[in-house]
């Protein structure tokens, strides 16, 4: 068996932290607090705030460990989450560069369309090129 809450009460495993959800660990009871006073339905704030308290027994060891796992396991998730936007954000970033750059190209393509077709003429002679295809329909 081990101790369920901090000193200070201010986090540790806490009756009624959701509705659903008999015993869990709670990382702020000053937070949760607020947020069921501010966010939860008036109707539903006076049972909530009288039946979220701390699990001031203790909790099976199983709980316990099994909780750490979990907590160490959202840690990394956070971590490559936090990752994930990062890498996003540069994916981003650099597509739009590309894009502006590709956007560019065409229009210096469209804007000397007529030296290209002359070049063409005279490197690729007795080229089928319609404009569109190499495979124009017969």
């Amino acid at each position: 068996m081990s101790k369920t809450v901090n000193d200070n009460n201010k986090q540790g495993f806490f009756w009624h932290v959701h509705h659903g959800i008999l015993v869990e660990w709670c990382h702020s009871c000053d937070e949760r607090i607020e947020y069921i006073c501010i966010e939860k339905p008036l109707n539903e704030r006076e049972t909530r705030l009288r039946l979220f308290q701390p699990a001031k027994g203790n909790l099976p060891e199983e709980i316990i460990e099994t909780w750490r796992a979990c907590d160490k396991a959202r840690q990394a998730f956070d971590i490559a989450r936090r990752a994930r936007d990062e890498a996003w954000l540069a994916y981003v970033e650099a597509y739009q560069a590309y894009d502006k750059a590709r956007q560019a190209y065409y229009v210096a393509i469209n804007k000397n369309m007529s030296k290209i077709k002359a070049l063409h003429a005279e490197e690729c002679p007795n080229c089928p090129w319609n404009g569109h295809t190499i495979f124009p329909k017969a």
